[in-house]
């Protein structure tokens, strides 16, 4: 839910105006002066920070990237996914092809001192799968993931050469934005730990499902086919990268989900990307249906 202040709301009244004028100004002078400590106090750091203290300097509180943010022009499903009547229309039937594309971005609100060591971001990601080649195309799903999350830069040397990098703590929300008999809906606290050892870097996030009415009446075995948590683990070389996201991992039921990308520069901002995929919950609405799938297009970033 997005708060919106109407400065409508003060008018007539002199004397808030005023404040109001006062408190922005005084933002605009210490976000200056923020920028200018942080270029000095990094100008000697580890190329990490440096990265992470210009993303600050330059845009302090602008969009950047987050998740992947990719387009697969062409998808294949081994099984096009059921549909209730409701989401088709015209009596039209899924096809084998089809075309996927996530948006992702994250937001910083708010940073602890110039290192920027523990930050808070607003994240947004945003995955659609679009029956485009349909004979009258239509969206078959889109789920919506806000979050918000606090990271904390660990820079720590572990054993056998690994160095834990950062921790993350979250909430998500993640919906299909459908009501009724088709709304797919669960809340999530997380916390999640990244390491690294040369070109090798691990991310576990375990979560807490965080149960309420609408999971219960619509989705309430919806942690038992995506889980508790999950694991990437990602391997860079001559500028490619390879990352295989795992979850859902029962062996009792003899269920896993599993996700491979690989990402190949083509130029300076746009990299070549396939993904594959076999499990549950490729999309919420689907979060019980397995289906295996294979798709290729291009990337703007990596994500990682």
């Amino acid at each position: 839910m997005l708060l919106h202040c109407n400065a409508g709301y003060f008018k007539g009244t002199d004397f808030v105006q005023a404040i109001l004028f006062r408190i922005e100004w005084c933002g605009l002078l210490l976000t200056v002066i923020n920028s200018f400590a942080i270029a000095e106090t990094v100008s000697e750091s580890d190329p990490v920070q440096q990265s992470l203290a210009q993303q600050q300097i330059s845009a302090p509180f602008s969009l950047l990237m987050y998740q992947p943010n990719y387009v697969l022009p062409v998808t294949l499903n081994s099984q096009p996914s059921r549909l209730s009547s409701s989401q088709v229309s015209d009596g039209q039937s899924l096809q084998p092809i089809s075309i996927r594309f996530q948006f992702s971005v994250k937001v910083p609100l708010w940073t602890s001192d110039p290192m920027l060591k523990n930050r808070i971001f607003f994240g947004y990601t945003q995955l659609s799968f679009w029956q485009a080649y349909n004979k009258s195309p239509f969206f078959q799903a889109t789920d919506y993931q806000p979050e918000i999350f606090l990271t904390h830069l660990f820079d720590k040397k572990l054993a056998y050469g690994w160095r834990s990098q950062w921790l993350q703590f979250g909430l998500k929300h993640q919906s299909n934005g459908e009501g009724g008999v088709n709304e797919r809906t669960w809340n999530r606290l997380y916390a999640a730990v990244t390491l690294s050892h040369q070109a090798w870097l691990l991310t576990i996030e375990p979560w807490h499902v965080l149960t309420s009415a609408a999971y219960q009446q619509h989705n309430p075995d919806m942690a038992h086919y995506l889980g508790y948590g999950q694991g990437v683990v990602a391997y860079k070389f001559n500028n490619q990268s390879v990352t295989l996201t795992s979850y859902g991992f029962d062996p009792g039921a003899l269920r896993a989900t599993a996700m491979l990308t690989w990402s190949i520069p083509l130029t300076q901002h746009v990299n070549g990307y396939s993904q594959l995929f076999s499990g549950y919950g490729q999309n919420l609405f689907q979060y019980n249906h397995h289906v295996n799938s294979v798709g290729i297009g291009f990337s703007l970033n990596e994500g990682l």
